[in-house]
């Protein structure tokens, strides 16, 4: 395909991948904000509020990879308000559809694997986690 029609049928913009990225996040926000801690004696949870780290966003052929994090745990770096398995999102240049990528391997590999996927190629079937 040529650079020109490859750019022509791009329908999804830098703000807009953003924005389908922060709405996800809302919707997750809202769902753990709803199931509350399953630790004992956390009944009384604050709410956790999830955000983009904008410094971190990459842009990549098929579109952009955004990295996430309790605003909590941004601002005060403690450790009582870490995520666990907050998994790079990607947002696909084409249709913005998210896909939602790992934490077993390293982000290069979830990044490479889609890649192939967009290219039609199957991705590595060997675990390249470090």
């Amino acid at each position: 395909m040529s650079d020109l029609k490859r750019w022509a049928k791009i329908m999804i913009t830098t703000a807009k991948a953003n924005q389908l990225a922060v709405d996800w996040l809302g919707k997750a926000e809202r769902d753990m904000n709803a199931f509350g801690s399953a630790l004992p004696g956390h009944a009384e949870k604050a709410p956790t509020h999830l955000m983009i780290l904008d410094a971190l966003t990459e842009e990549h052929d098929f579109g952009w990879v955004f990295y996430w994090t309790s605003r909590e745990y941004h601002e005060t770096g403690d450790i009582r308000h870490a995520l666990g398995g907050n998994a790079p999102l990607i947002v696909d240049r084409d249709d913005g559809s998210i896909h939602i990528t790992g934490t077993a391997k390293r982000t290069t590999v979830y990044i490479d694997d889609y890649r192939k996927i967009k290219n039609g190629a199957q991705p590595a079937a060997t675990d390249n986690a470090v």
